[in-house]
């Protein structure tokens, strides 16, 4: 039985998923964090909500291994997106950057590499958990993630995030997740959604798509986490 962390950082986000998972075993309360344990095809879910943001998203990653002891970890959600990107596309993140990590005034680092822990700013989720995903969807997209505590909106700044790391989905949750994660030794899976590109009309519009299954993206990460 694997024990397999789900994080997303809304409410509204988890919700279409935590129904088709059936009715949790029970709910634990760490400050602002719950966790709802289920178990789903063989196994123990631990079912987060982290809240926006990367402190809250590396202290819930933490949680879940520390205390469930989980043996890997799925974040999903949705994402900014450059404007390659449409609107209700699910991508799956071969990596993620955190961009606003910078040590370059001491070290001469380039902008969001981890000197002593990463070979270069593009940190890749885990290459056996992504194979496992596209045989599951092998026409899914694939592309780099950049995350940092802002909610990209200037289409500029997309323009240095794509120029600079190739990235064309933004978060503010995912890297911190893969971070520790990887700091861990625990594989790491990340699933974006394109919600919005910017703009605020755009975002509550796929809030309310995201909760019809005819998007399929609930489907599919139930398809993953069935078959892990």
């Amino acid at each position: 039985m694997k024990k397999i962390g789900v994080i997303t950082a809304l409410s509204a986000e988890g919700k279409q998923l935590e129904a088709v998972l059936g009715k949790p075993v029970k709910t634990d309360l760490y400050g602002n964090f719950s966790i709802k344990t289920y178990i789903n095809n063989g196994h123990e879910i631990y079912f987060a909500k982290s809240g926006v943001g990367e402190i809250l998203a590396s202290a819930c990653t933490q949680l879940l291994i520390d205390l469930y002891k989980v043996d890997l970890v799925v974040n999903y959600g949705l994402a900014g997106g450059y404007k390659t990107r449409n609107m209700g596309e699910t991508v799956l993140i071969t990596g993620a950057v955190h961009y606003d990590f910078d040590t370059s005034a001491i070290d001469d680092c380039a902008p969001g590499h981890y000197l002593d822990l990463f070979d270069g700013p593009i940190i890749d989720t885990d290459e056996n958990l992504r194979d496992f995903a596209l045989k599951i969807s092998p026409s899914i997209s694939q592309g780099v993630l950049a995350s940092g505590d802002k909610f990209v909106t200037e289409e500029n700044f997309k323009e240095h995030l794509y120029q600079t790391y190739g990235a064309t989905v933004y978060d503010m949750e995912g890297v911190a997740i893969l971070i520790i994660c990887k700091t861990a030794k625990i594989p790491a899976l990340i699933v974006k959604v394109i919600s919005d590109s910017g703009n605020k009309d755009e975002f509550y519009t796929f809030k309310d798509m995201l909760k019809d299954a005819k998007t399929g993206f609930i489907t599919l990460m139930k398809n993953i986490i069935d078959n892990l």
